[in-house]
C-alpha cells in the first residue's frame, strides 16, 4: 500500500485526469439506443455472435475490428468498453507527450486538452465511433516508437542508432490494427513517415538511409500481417470479394460521393481531392523550408496535424466525429502553445496551422456539434427522478418511444432466434430487439445505394421474419417488397413513425 501511494502521487496529476474521463463518462452508460452507428455497430455484432460471416451474410462499410468490439451483450458494455478504451488511451497519450516535451507539466497539459477534447459529448466522444478505438491503437503504436532511437534521434539528437526490431515491429502491427478499426487510421500511420523523412533530411547520408528503410521494412511487415491474416481468414470464410468489396475498396468509394456545401468555385476546388493534396503539399514544403527555425517536436505536430486533418476531410462530409482524429496532435500543439514561458515562431504557428483551420472548416461545414451542458443536466435530472425515463430518450432521438415500444412487442412475441426486417433507418431496434437482420443490409439506404433489391427479396423469401417493420418516413420505391409484404403479412401495431406487420400464419 505504500509503494501504491508513492506511485499514485507521483502520478497525480495523471490520476485525476483518468477519474475525470471515468466521471464524464459515466452518463454514457445510461444512454439510450438511438444512434445509428451504434445500432449498426451493435446489430453486425449481434449477427457475429449468432454465427454470421462479416460481409458475406451481414454488411457495414467499415474494416472488421469494429464490429468485433461491439460482439458485447448490450450497448451497455459497448459503452463500458469505451470507458476502459478511452481511459488506457488517455494514460497512452501520456507517455507519448512525456517523451515528447521537455517538462511533465506539458505533458499533463496536453493529456488535459485531448481529455477535454474527446470525453465530452459536443464532437461525439460519448458515442463508440471508430474513430476513438483507432486513437488506442494509434497511440500505443507511438507510445512503442518513444521507446526507439530513431524517436530519440529525432527528438533529442542522440544520434546512435540502434534497428530496435521488435519495437518497431509492434509499432506495424498497433498501426494496422488501427487501420483494421477504420482506413483513415493510415494517415496516423503516415505520420512515423514523415518522421522518418525529416530525420533524413536533417543528415542525409547513405548510412541514414540504410537505417531508415530497414526500420520501414519492419514496420510495413508488423502493418502487414494482421491484415494478410485477416485476408486469410476471410479466404477460409468464402469471402474474400465481399470483404475487399464492402471492408477495403468501399472506402475508396465513400471518399468521393459527397459534395462540400459550397458554391464558390475556389472553396469547391480546396476541398476537391487535388485541392486537398495542394494544400497539404503546401504545409509540408512550408516545414521543409522553416525546418532549421522550428524544433522536432514543431515540425512533427504541424505534419501529423496536416495529416489528420485530410484524413478527416477525406469524405467532405461534415460529421463532428470524422474531427477526433485530429485531436492527439491539436492536445499537444495547444500545450505547446500554451506551455511556452515564451513566445517563438514554432508556438505562434500553432493557431495558425492547427486552431484556426480546424475551426474554419468546422463553420464552414456547418458541421452541428452536440451540445454538452444539457447532455450532463438532463443527466442529473434523469437520476433525480425530475424526468421520466421515456423523456430521458426522447431527448436523444425523437425514435425512442416508437423504437422501444417496437422492441418490446418483437421481444414478447417472437422467439429470440427469429428475424427481423425493417425497411427504412432504424438499426437501433435491431441491436435494442436482439434480432438479427433477414438480409445483409441494416438500413434501407446501403440497399439503395448497392442496388441490392433482388438479393433483399432473395434474402426475405430465404429467411422470412416473423415481423417487419416499415418506416413511415421510408419511400415506396420498392414495388417488389410491396407486393410481398402485401401478400404475406398483416398489419398489427401502429406506432407515430412506423408500422409492424406480422406474417400470416407465424405465432
Amino acid at each position: 500500500m505504500k509503494r501504491l501511494f508513492h506511485f499514485l502521487v507521483r502520478i497525480e496529476p495523471l490520476f485525476f485526469i483518468l477519474v475525470a474521463n471515468i466521471l464524464l463518462r459515466i452518463p454514457n452508460l445510461f444512454e439510450p439506443y438511438w444512434y445509428g452507428d451504434e445500432g449498426i455497430y451493435l446489430t453486425v455484432g449481434l449477427a457475429l455472435r449468432n454465427g454470421l460471416t462479416l460481409y458475406k451474410d451481414i454488411i457495414d462499410h467499415k474494416t472488421p475490428i469494429i464490429y468485433l468490439l461491439a460482439m458485447v451483450p448490450s450497448q451497455f458494455w459497448f459503452k463500458l468498453l469505451l470507458m476502459t478504451w478511452t481511459t488506457c488511451m488517455l494514460a497512452l497519450f501520456y507517455r507519448v507527450a512525456e517523451r515528447f516535451f521537455t517538462t511533465k507539466k506539458q505533458a499533463y497539459l496536453a493529456t488535459f486538452f485531448l481529455l477535454l477534447l474527446t470525453a465530452l459529448p459536443f464532437f461525439e466522444g460519448n458515442i463508440a465511433n471508430g474513430e476513438l478505438f483507432v486513437m488506442g491503437f494509434m497511440l500505443g503504436g507511438l507510445a512503442l516508437l518513444t521507446q526507439t532511437s530513431l524517436w530519440h534521434s529525432f527528438f533529442h539528437h542522440k544520434e546512435k542508432r540502434i534497428l530496435d526490431v521488435v519495437p518497431l515491429f509492434g509499432v506495424g502491427v498497433l498501426f494496422s490494427l488501427g487501420a483494421l478499426t477504420k482506413v483513415p487510421a493510415i494517415f496516423d500511420a503516415a505520420a512515423v513517415g514523415v518522421l522518418f523523412f525529416f530525420l533524413y533530411l536533417r543528415k542525409p547520408s547513405w548510412e541514414v538511409l540504410s537505417a531508415l528503410l530497414k526500420a520501414t521494412i519492419i514496420l510495413a511487415m508488423g502493418f502487414a500481417i494482421p491484415i494478410l491474416l485477416s485476408i486469410a481468414y476471410f479466404v477460409a470464410k468464402h469471402a474474400l470479394g465481399d470483404y475487399l468489396a464492402f471492408g477495403l475498396l468501399y472506402n475508396f468509394r465513400y471518399s468521393f460521393e459527397f459534395s462540400p456545401p459550397f458554391s464558390h468555385p475556389f472553396l469547391l476546388f480546396l476541398f476537391s481531392m487535388p485541392g486537398k493534396l495542394s494544400a497539404f503539399a503546401a504545409i509540408i514544403a512550408l516545414l521543409i523550408f522553416a525546418r532549421k527555425k522550428l524544433s522536432p517536436q514543431a515540425v512533427f505536430v504541424y505534419a501529423w496535424m496536416a495529416l489528420t486533418l485530410f484524413s478527416a476531410l477525406l469524405s467532405s462530409r461534415p460529421y463532428p466525429h470524422y474531427f477526433l482524429q485530429t485531436f492527439p496532435p491539436l492536445a499537444l500543439a495547444l500545450a505547446f502553445w500554451f506551455g511556452k514561458v515564451k513566445s517563438t515562431i514554432e508556438s505562434s504557428l500553432v493557431p495558425v496551422l492547427c486552431v484556426l483551420p480546424l475551426v474554419l472548416i468546422l463553420v464552414g461545414f456547418q458541421s452541428g456539434q452536440y451540445p454538452m451542458l444539457s447532455y450532463y443536466t438532463t443527466f442529473l435530472q434523469f437520476i433525480r427522478h425530475d424526468i421520466s425515463i421515456e423523456q430521458y430518450r426522447e431527448q436523444f432521438n425523437p425514435l425512442m418511444a416508437d423504437t422501444y415500444a417496437a422492441a418490446s412487442y418483437i421481444q414478447q412475441t417472437t422467439p429470440s432466434n427469429s428475424r427481423l426486417f425493417i425497411w427504412g433507418t432504424d438499426p437501433m431496434l435491431y441491436a435494442l430487439a436482439r434480432r438479427v437482420p433477414s438480409g445483409r443490409f441494416t438500413v434501407s439506404f446501403h440497399i439503395k445505394d448497392f442496388n441490392a433489391y433482388q438479393e433483399t427479396m432473395d434474402s426475405l423469401v430465404a429467411h422470412p421474419p416473423q415481423v417487419i417493420v416499415v418506416m413511415r418516413n421510408e419511400d415506396g420505391k420498392f414495388p417488389d417488397f410491396y407486393t410481398y409484404l402485401n401478400g404475406q403479412y398483416v398489419l398489427v401495431k401502429q406506432l407515430p413513425t412506423m408500422n409492424l406487420y406480422r406474417r400470416v400464419g407465424s405465432k
